[in-house]
């Protein structure tokens, strides 16, 4: 099914074709005059470009106005050669195109034999002058150079021209995504490729996501070649999105084997404490964090075939972020909790409902005992650390309340894989494919409920496969044909120490675990959050590069399927509010548990988006 899919999608590409400009994608385009020393110029000059880390050619000839133009070229080192007859061959070597980038070189050639040469040391950066957008262009040793806390590349974002950010936090969990803003646009404008396709998430379209909507996949940056991020002006082939539009160019392999190895950490050693923290005289907090990889590429047949490799492993213990610490107020409690000493603390009190009616209905004795049976098991509850699932506070307040805070470090972790494979069938084709996974758990102590128990357990992952085909049909004419898969899937589930069954209590559906209970001003506790969420796009892009005259035309389609699937689940085992006292007051109560957790309880539901274009 899905490969019948796929192919229908290349099919409809092909035949319904649209005359808008496309972009060139991971690619760069490199233009130019070819005249000789009286300016006359020079028509059916061979042109020949040489990659000089793969040996890979692409060729060309001058028309008759001596112009020519190689297009779709992949970013890279390169050595450009010309030829005419009656004249001295002249070669060019160290010519650095970017991503994105319409570089223009031209020649004036003297006269002389072929076997005469004259060789060019690239020594100025060949100027963009057949474009006017506005970008900057990133390279892997910029990127790697950096001390980045994360190793995140959206974290130099805001080097580029026109672009905001918020200052990024070292003691974020986890990836530590920045979203930028281009010009004074919302974070939500910018548009992300990979190796030339749409590589966002258009539930949120935001480059760090939101819960289960998974953010954009974030490579180590020893696989990225280099990245562009155009900020204005840019073509037509750019109207996906009204901000920032950043290219994303991943490694390949080269006529040599090599490799990196490294791992960068952090510790509690290492750290400075936060400013707050240590103005409240507290220690630094648990900051512990690893990262560790290795890249090796090279060749399978020389100037022909290469690969790429990768793998990268993030383990964090993050006691700074705030999904990491609680402060709660609490009842003055201690650890007696039986119905005689709760009767002693809360005598004579009635719940919120009982006063706003003018104290209808029985107080809490004093010797406890119409103290609501359920809440008497809540209140004795231990959890699997032997502590009381609504625990005895720290510390009692001078108005009488009780006050506790808790700290545990959130566990996060992430690995990715990174595969290339570059193939030259000839000088006229070439087949490139691109992968990337990634899976990122993450253990957070906290998440609504403000007691030990209640955390947020979340599974993020990404996957990312692009081929790519370019053929050179003429010295004219060129295309490059992409199709590529998108994936983002977001699970966010909780713990449930607390059953139903603990407690004595049903809910409808025979859900197992206890509904959210909130004590007004003071605490709360149990799950409200089961959460999956998965993005599928397909997309599926056909570009043709025609030279005539003085002009470079680019015409293409591109038929791109979004399919968006969400299971939400909030407050799906039920929601109970209420007063401390009007938890604890009445044995009528206990029907009224559960009479509430079955009104407010549901199964989840599944909702599904699809947009095509």
């Amino acid at each position: 099914m899905m490969i019948q899919f796929l192919y229908r999608s290349i099919l409809l590409t092909a035949v319904v074709f649209s005359f808008s400009a496309m972009s060139l994608g991971q690619t760069a385009e490199l233009t130019g005059i070819v005249k000789d020393s009286a300016q006359a110029v020079v028509s059916n000059a061979a042109i020949n470009l040489v990659n000089e880390d793969t040996g890979i050619k692409r060729n060309t000839t001058t028309n008759d106005l001596g112009y020519y133009s190689i297009s779709f070229v992949t970013p890279g080192n390169y050595k450009l050669t010309v030829q005419a007859t009656g004249f001295q061959t002249v070669s060019r070597i160290g010519i650095k195109l970017e991503v994105a980038q319409v570089a223009r070189l031209d020649f004036s050639l003297e006269i002389g034999g072929v076997e005469a040469q004259i060789m060019i040391e690239e020594g100025v950066p060949i100027l963009q002058t057949d474009s006017a957008a506005l970008g900057r262009t990133t390279s892997e040793q910029f990127i790697v150079s950096l001390p980045l806390s994360s190793r995140n590349f959206t974290q130099i974002l805001a080097l580029s021209t026109s672009t905001t950010v918020e200052l990024p936090n070292a003691g974020e969990v986890g990836r530590n995504t920045q979203n930028i803003s281009a010009n004074g646009a919302r974070t939500t404008f910018n548009n992300f490729e990979f190796n030339g396709v749409d590589a966002n998430n258009f539930a949120e379209n935001a480059a760090s996501g939101f819960g289960a909507q998974v953010g954009l996949a974030i490579p180590a940056p020893d696989t990225i070649q280099e990245f562009k991020a155009q900020t204005g002006l840019y073509d037509a082939s750019k109207g996906r999105g009204a901000g920032a539009n950043i290219d994303i160019v991943s490694k390949s392999g080269t006529n040599s084997w090599h490799g990196t190895l490294w791992e960068f950490f952090r510790n509690d050693a290492l750290n400075a404490n936060d400013f707050f923290l240590n103005r409240a005289g507290r220690r630094r907090p648990v900051l512990k964090q690893n990262q560790y990889g290795f890249t090796l590429g090279g060749p399978i047949r020389q100037n022909k075939t290469f690969v790429f490799g990768a793998y990268q492993g993030t383990i964090q213990r993050n006691g700074l972020s705030t999904l990491g610490f609680r402060t709660a107020f609490l009842p003055p409690l201690t650890n007696d909790r039986s119905a005689a000493a709760l009767g002693r603390l809360f005598a004579g009190q009635r719940g919120q409902f009982q006063n706003i009616f003018g104290g209808v209905g029985p107080a809490i004795a004093a010797d406890g005992s119409n103290i609501n049976p359920v809440a008497l098991k809540l209140l004795n509850f231990k959890l699997a650390n032997g502590e009381f699932a609504i625990p005895t506070p720290q510390t009692i307040l001078p108005n009488g309340l009780g006050q506790s805070s808790f700290s545990s470090p959130v566990k996060y972790r992430e690995d990715q894989i990174t595969g290339n494979i570059d193939h030259a069938f000839s000088e006229r084709n070439q087949f490139s494919s691109r992968f990337f996974y990634a899976r990122a758990p993450q253990e957070s102590p906290f998440l609504r409920a403000n007691l030990p128990g209640y955390g947020l357990i979340q599974n993020s992952k990404n996957l990312m496969v692009v081929l790519s085909d370019t053929h050179t049909f003429k010295s004219n004419l060129t295309n490059v044909a992409r199709v590529g898969y998108i994936r983002f899937r977001g699970e966010q589930t909780q713990p449930e120490p607390i059953s139903n069954a603990d407690l004595g209590i049903t809910s409808p559906g025979g859900l197992p675990g206890i509904p959210t209970i909130q004590v007004s001003g003071l605490f709360s506790l149990g799950p409200d959050l089961f959460l999956t969420e998965t993005t599928n796009s397909f997309i599926a892009q056909d570009t043709v590069s025609f030279i005539t005259g003085k002009h470079s035309l680019r015409m293409g389609g591109e038929f791109k399927r979004d399919a968006r699937t969400q299971y939400p689940s909030i407050f799906q085992r039920g929601l109970h509010l209420s007063q401390l006292s009007g938890l604890f007051a009445g044995p009528e109560r206990s029907a009224k548990w559960h009479g509430y957790f079955q009104q407010c309880a549901g199964e989840h539901s599944r909702i599904r988006f699809t947009r095509k274009g």
